[in-house]
């Protein structure tokens, strides 16, 4: 399992309610038990603060780059998302939230076992 951090920067003037966020994306991947299904992988995370607060309601953006399919989800109330049922590939990872820049992981490559 892989664990990948990067902050969030403010468009604001910082202030001391201002917070910073991370986009936590855990690397889940599985193989399929089934001889005749194809393999498949996960991809799913949480998005916090700097202090390691849930940040809920940001978008969540997963392009596949083979492909340029595009995937989309929020995050819940505990800052969780998760992209279940994945082709083995290269993706970028994109979070937004209003009144923060963008954050984004380009070339995540998702793997089977």
């Amino acid at each position: 399992m892989s664990r990948h951090r990067a902050p969030f920067v403010s468009r604001r003037t910082p202030t001391p309610v201002t917070r910073s966020l991370l986009a936590v994306p855990l690397l889940l991947v599985c193989l399929t038990a089934d001889a005749g299904a194809q393999a498949t992988a996960s991809l799913g995370g949480r998005v916090v603060d700097a202090q390691e607060a849930a940040v809920p309601g940001a978008a969540v953006t997963l392009r596949r780059t083979e492909t340029s399919a595009v995937w989309s989800t929020t995050s819940d109330g505990d800052g969780r998302f998760a992209f279940p049922v994945l082709a083995p590939g290269r993706y970028d990872v994109g979070v937004r939230l209003d009144g923060f820049s963008p954050w984004r992981s380009e070339g995540m490559t998702l793997e089977v076992g």
